[in-house]
Protein backbone atom coordinates (compact mmCIF):
# COMPACT_ATOMS: atom_id res chain seq x y z
CA UNK A 1 0.00 0.00 0.00
CA UNK A 2 1.25 3.34 -1.32
CA UNK A 3 0.14 7.04 -0.31
CA UNK A 4 1.00 9.91 -2.09
CA UNK A 5 0.50 13.74 -1.00
CA UNK A 6 0.80 16.93 -2.94
CA UNK A 7 4.52 16.42 -2.02
CA UNK A 8 5.37 13.23 -0.30
CA UNK A 9 5.09 9.10 -1.40
CA UNK A 10 4.28 7.27 2.02
CA UNK A 11 5.67 3.55 1.00
CA UNK A 12 6.28 0.19 2.53
CA UNK A 13 9.67 0.10 3.51
CA UNK A 14 12.28 -1.71 1.35
CA UNK A 15 15.11 -3.90 2.31
CA UNK A 16 17.36 -1.93 -0.42
CA UNK A 17 16.30 1.47 1.94
CA UNK A 18 18.87 0.22 4.43
CA UNK A 19 21.85 2.69 2.86
CA UNK A 20 19.86 5.60 2.50
CA UNK A 21 18.11 5.16 7.01
CA UNK A 22 21.61 4.75 8.12
CA UNK A 23 22.46 8.03 6.29
CA UNK A 24 19.80 9.60 7.82
CA UNK A 25 19.61 7.81 11.18
CA UNK A 26 23.32 8.23 12.10
CA UNK A 27 22.17 11.81 12.48
CA UNK A 28 21.76 12.52 16.30
CA UNK A 29 18.90 15.50 15.84
CA UNK A 30 16.87 12.28 14.85
CA UNK A 31 16.95 9.04 16.83
CA UNK A 32 16.84 10.53 20.42
CA UNK A 33 13.97 12.36 20.01
CA UNK A 34 11.69 9.87 18.60
CA UNK A 35 13.01 7.26 21.06
CA UNK A 36 16.57 5.53 19.73
CA UNK A 37 19.72 5.82 19.11
CA UNK A 38 21.56 6.87 16.07
CA UNK A 39 22.41 4.03 13.58
CA UNK A 40 25.67 2.80 13.69
CA UNK A 41 26.05 1.04 10.50
CA UNK A 42 23.99 0.02 7.28
CA UNK A 43 23.80 -3.41 8.57
CA UNK A 44 22.29 -1.75 12.01
CA UNK A 45 19.73 0.07 9.57
CA UNK A 46 18.79 -2.93 7.58
CA UNK A 47 18.26 -4.81 10.82
CA UNK A 48 15.69 -2.31 11.94
CA UNK A 49 14.29 -2.22 8.61
CA UNK A 50 13.86 -6.07 8.34
CA UNK A 51 12.47 -5.99 11.97
CA UNK A 52 10.46 -3.58 12.39
CA UNK A 53 9.14 -2.42 8.95
CA UNK A 54 9.15 -4.82 6.34
CA UNK A 55 6.17 -7.24 7.70
CA UNK A 56 4.47 -4.09 9.41
CA UNK A 57 2.00 -2.84 6.51
CA UNK A 58 1.37 0.22 8.64
CA UNK A 59 5.08 1.58 8.89
CA UNK A 60 5.88 4.24 6.03
CA UNK A 61 9.16 5.30 4.53
CA UNK A 62 8.14 9.07 3.70
CA UNK A 63 10.07 10.01 0.37
CA UNK A 64 10.03 13.69 -1.10
CA UNK A 65 7.23 13.49 -4.38
CA UNK A 66 10.29 15.02 -7.17
CA UNK A 67 13.16 13.68 -6.18
CA UNK A 68 11.65 10.06 -4.77
CA UNK A 69 14.38 10.47 -1.92
CA UNK A 70 14.28 8.78 1.73
CA UNK A 71 13.20 11.40 3.83
CA UNK A 72 11.58 10.09 7.02
CA UNK A 73 9.23 7.38 8.77
CA UNK A 74 5.94 7.36 9.66
CA UNK A 75 3.93 4.22 11.20
CA UNK A 76 0.66 3.62 12.65
CA UNK A 77 1.55 1.72 15.71
CA UNK A 78 -0.52 -0.41 18.59
CA UNK A 79 -1.33 2.65 20.91
CA UNK A 80 1.37 2.32 23.93
CA UNK A 81 0.12 4.89 26.68
CA UNK A 82 -0.83 3.95 29.78
CA UNK A 83 -4.82 2.52 29.87
CA UNK A 84 -4.64 2.31 25.70
CA UNK A 85 -7.20 0.29 24.42
CA UNK A 86 -7.05 -2.60 21.96
CA UNK A 87 -5.39 -1.33 18.56
CA UNK A 88 -8.80 -2.22 16.83
CA UNK A 89 -10.25 1.24 18.26
CA UNK A 90 -6.48 2.91 19.09
CA UNK A 91 -3.63 3.66 17.22
CA UNK A 92 -0.39 5.42 18.14
CA UNK A 93 1.02 7.82 15.11
CA UNK A 94 5.10 7.97 15.49
CA UNK A 95 7.40 9.72 12.65
CA UNK A 96 10.69 11.63 12.08
CA UNK A 97 11.98 13.69 9.52
CA UNK A 98 15.56 13.82 8.16
CA UNK A 99 16.46 17.93 9.91
CA UNK A 100 17.36 19.33 6.33
CA UNK A 101 13.36 18.99 5.87
CA UNK A 102 12.15 20.38 8.99
CA UNK A 103 9.86 23.73 9.23
CA UNK A 104 8.23 23.05 5.82
CA UNK A 105 5.06 21.23 6.96
CA UNK A 106 5.66 17.91 5.71
CA UNK A 107 5.10 16.40 8.63
CA UNK A 108 1.49 17.33 8.91
CA UNK A 109 1.01 16.77 5.57
CA UNK A 110 2.21 12.79 6.26
CA UNK A 111 0.22 12.90 9.36
CA UNK A 112 -3.09 14.01 7.61
CA UNK A 113 -2.99 11.46 4.82
CA UNK A 114 -2.50 8.73 7.60
CA UNK A 115 -5.15 10.59 9.73
CA UNK A 116 -7.35 10.15 6.65
CA UNK A 117 -6.57 6.22 6.29
CA UNK A 118 -6.79 5.41 9.69
CA UNK A 119 -10.02 7.07 10.61
CA UNK A 120 -11.97 6.02 6.85
CA UNK A 121 -10.13 2.65 6.08
CA UNK A 122 -9.37 1.16 9.08
CA UNK A 123 -12.39 2.24 11.57
CA UNK A 124 -10.03 3.86 14.19
CA UNK A 125 -11.92 5.92 16.91
CA UNK A 126 -9.01 7.77 18.16
CA UNK A 127 -5.27 8.32 17.17
CA UNK A 128 -2.66 9.28 19.93
CA UNK A 129 0.88 10.81 19.66
CA UNK A 130 3.83 11.40 22.35
CA UNK A 131 6.60 13.51 22.05
CA UNK A 132 9.82 13.91 24.69
CA UNK A 133 9.59 17.78 26.61
CA UNK A 134 11.18 19.79 24.23
CA UNK A 135 10.18 18.74 21.17
CA UNK A 136 8.28 21.87 20.49
CA UNK A 137 8.22 21.21 16.68
CA UNK A 138 6.61 17.62 17.44
CA UNK A 139 4.05 19.10 19.47
CA UNK A 140 3.56 21.88 16.89
CA UNK A 141 2.95 19.25 13.97
CA UNK A 142 0.56 17.39 16.10
CA UNK A 143 -1.53 20.36 17.03
CA UNK A 144 -2.10 21.76 13.46
CA UNK A 145 -3.33 18.46 12.56
CA UNK A 146 -5.88 18.98 15.37
CA UNK A 147 -4.63 16.69 18.17
CA UNK A 148 -5.01 17.84 22.03
CA UNK A 149 -3.03 17.62 25.01
CA UNK A 150 -4.00 14.55 27.11
CA UNK A 151 -1.67 13.96 29.68
CA UNK A 152 2.02 13.17 31.19
CA UNK A 153 3.96 10.63 31.72
CA UNK A 154 7.17 9.74 32.80
CA UNK A 155 8.64 6.90 30.80
CA UNK A 156 11.67 4.82 30.51
CA UNK A 157 13.38 4.90 27.08
CA UNK A 158 14.94 1.65 27.40
CA UNK A 159 17.15 2.37 23.71
CA UNK A 160 18.16 5.66 25.43
CA UNK A 161 18.95 3.87 28.70
CA UNK A 162 17.01 7.23 30.58
CA UNK A 163 14.27 8.15 31.99
CA UNK A 164 12.20 10.93 29.49
CA UNK A 165 8.69 13.09 29.83
CA UNK A 166 6.33 12.52 27.33
CA UNK A 167 3.26 14.09 26.78
CA UNK A 168 0.50 12.52 24.95
CA UNK A 169 -1.96 14.35 22.38
CA UNK A 170 -4.81 12.23 20.94
CA UNK A 171 -7.64 13.15 18.00
CA UNK A 172 -11.11 11.49 17.92
CA UNK A 173 -12.66 10.17 14.72
CA UNK A 174 -15.30 12.79 15.47
CA UNK A 175 -13.37 15.27 16.26
CA UNK A 176 -11.32 14.65 12.79
CA UNK A 177 -15.07 14.49 11.03
CA UNK A 178 -15.45 18.29 12.71
CA UNK A 179 -12.19 19.62 11.68
CA UNK A 180 -11.89 18.14 8.17
CA UNK A 181 -10.27 21.48 6.65
CA UNK A 182 -7.24 20.19 8.50
CA UNK A 183 -7.09 17.64 5.21
CA UNK A 184 -7.59 20.05 2.96
CA UNK A 185 -4.91 22.89 4.09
Amino acid sequence: MQFETKRLILRPWLRTDAADLYALAKNPLIGPNAGWNPHESVAESLEVIENFFVDDPLSFAICDQSTKALIGSISLMPARYEGAKSAKYEREIGYWLAPSFWGQGLIPEAIRCLQTYAFETLEIESLWAGYFAGNHNSQRALEKCGFHFQHTEEVYIAPLAAQKTEHYLAITKEQWQQGRDWNEN
